[in-house]
Order: C-alpha cells, then structure tokens, then sequence
C-alpha cells in the first residue's frame, strides 16, 4: 500500500512539475515582429532586434505576455533608425503585460515604448542594480488614451522631447521603486530617472492618475507638468533643477483639483513649484500643495 502511494505522489508531483513548464514556457523572439496571438512570449538575453524603419515589436493581440529576459550587461538591445515604436502597443492588445529584465536598452526610435489605447497594460522593470535604458528617442514612454495602465519599476530614460508621457486617457500608475521599501517620504532616490528631456513627467487632458517617486535630473522646460488635467496625485518626485529646468513642477490655470504631495523640487530656474493663474484664479485653483520640500514657489498657498 505504501509503495502504492509513493508511485502516486511522485506522479502527481511529476504531472504538477510538467504543468508548471508549460505555464512558464514562453515562445522565443528573435527580431522585430507583429505579434497577433495570444500566449508568452520572451526575447532571450543577449538578442539583438533591429528595425530599420518604424516599430519593432508590435503588440496587436489581447493576453500577451513579453519577457525581455534578465542579462549581465547591455548586450541585448532593441535599436531603431530613428521612427516608430520600440515596443509598440495596439488598442485591441488589452490586458498586455510587459516585464522588462535587468540591462536592457531600446534605442534610436520616435518612441521608446508607446501604448496607444490598450485597457489596462503593466509594463513592470523589477532590476534594481542594472536599470533599462530608453535613449536617442523623443519619447520615453507614451501612454495615448490609455485607461487603467500601469508601469513600475526601474528605468534611466533619456528623451528629447517628454520622458514620460500621460496623453488623454484616466487612471494610470507610473511610478519608480525605493531602494529601501516602503518608500520614505524623501531622502531616498528613486530608481526611475529621466536623464533628459524638455519635460520630465508631461500628464496632458489626462485625470486620476498617478506619478509616483520618479526622479528628474535634467529636464529643460518642465520636471513635471500637469497640463489641462485634473484629480491627479503627483508625490514623492524629486526634481534635480541644476540651473537647467526652468520649472519643477508646474500645474496650468487649466489644472484643477491635483493633489501635489511631499515632492522635493530645488535649484529651478525660475521656480521650483508654479500654479498658474488667471485673472479669475482663486488661490491654486483647488489644487493641494503640500508638505513639498521646496525653495521657490510662485504662490503662498503652495506648501
């Protein structure tokens, strides 16, 4: 009886080890591609994709799930000729879940990542000592009309134009991580920084998302602009002017009812925290400023 439930537990354990690999297999790629069905998908370490012209990886199918898979060093890249997407997101690939691995770069595109409407896609970089590199681009990350999206984690992203981008949509997350968690409210550098771009953080005629302990270290207009947008929560930023930001964080007349909370902003330009007015602006026009760690601000009722 005995050895007849051993054979059984070392059956079932061999039948929940065969389950596991096939929930865990994944369906290698190798260069740049549509991909239209569903199922995991992973870019081995140390592959090259380069496209020369337009997107490299298109996402065009609901339930995909790309894995860029951790590497030692920036061997493994996806690199472009100056358009398109790196790692484009199509309306219908809803649900699409995207983690990228320690040491990877995306080069040389309009975009680095763009989502151009997918309901609800995480977009997760976990690597702390080898953080994702997005350069040469305009756009680090662009999230158009997105509803629900999500991306945490590490990331250095070097943009010309926006290094992170919040068009129209609602209810986004972008937030870096903490080196040591939970998150202290300031004193500890994130691990996502944008090295460059003319706006840090843009959220633009977006509402209730959130921005969350990013760092920007070299933005030439803008560290975060809350643009025509309302009901959004932007704290534990820190924002590294250095004589080059004109701006840490701004909100525009248009901008109502953000909630602005424990974001460090020093050495900008002009101010480090600006609420803009109008003739018929009361006090910050229903934004809260608060216990933001600051040397400029163009209004008392900034704190």
């Amino acid at each position: 009886m005995a050895g007849c439930l051993t054979a059984l537990m070392v059956a079932l354990i061999a039948l929940i080890s065969q389950s596991v690999a096939r929930a865990q297999s994944c369906a290698p790629v190798t260069k740049c591609e549509l991909i239209s069905t569903t199922g995991n998908y992973c870019v081995p370490a140390d592959t090259l994709l380069t496209s020369t012209g337009g997107d490299c990886l298109v996402i065009a199918a609901p339930n995909v799930s790309l894995n860029l898979e951790d590497q030692a060093n920036f061997t493994g890249s996806i690199n472009g000729a100056g358009t398109g997407a790196g790692i484009r997101v199509m309306t219908r690939a809803t649900s699409f879940s995207l983690r990228i691995g320690s040491c990877w770069a995306i080069n040389n595109f309009n975009v680095g990542i763009e989502d151009d409407g997918a309901a609800a896609p995480s977009l997760n970089s976990p690597s702390i000592l080898c953080a994702p590199l997005i350069a040469n681009v305009n756009y680090g990350i662009d999230f158009y009309e997105v509803i629900g999206g999500h991306y945490s984690g590490s990331a250095d992203i070097s943009a010309n134009v926006e290094g992170v981008l919040i068009n129209g949509g609602s209810q986004n997350y972008i937030a870096g991580a903490y080196k040591t968690l939970p998150p202290p409210a300031s004193g500890v550098e994130p691990i996502m920084r944008i090295l460059e771009g003319r706006n840090g953080v843009h959220i633009r005629n977006s509402e209730h998302n959130t921005v969350l302990a990013i760092q920007v270290e070299s933005a030439s207009t803008q560290g975060i602009f809350i643009d025509g947008s309302s009901g959004n929560i932007v704290s534990q930023n820190q924002i590294l002017g250095d004589d080059i930001t004109l701006i840490g964080i701004r909100a525009n007349s248009s901008s109502v009812d953000n909630f602005i909370l424990q974001n460090s902003a020093a050495m900008d330009t002009y101010y480090d925290l600006f609420q803009g007015t109008t003739a018929t602006t009361v006090g910050c026009n229903g934004n809260v400023w608060s216990d933001n760690h600051f040397g400029t601000a163009n209004q008392s009722c900034i704190q």
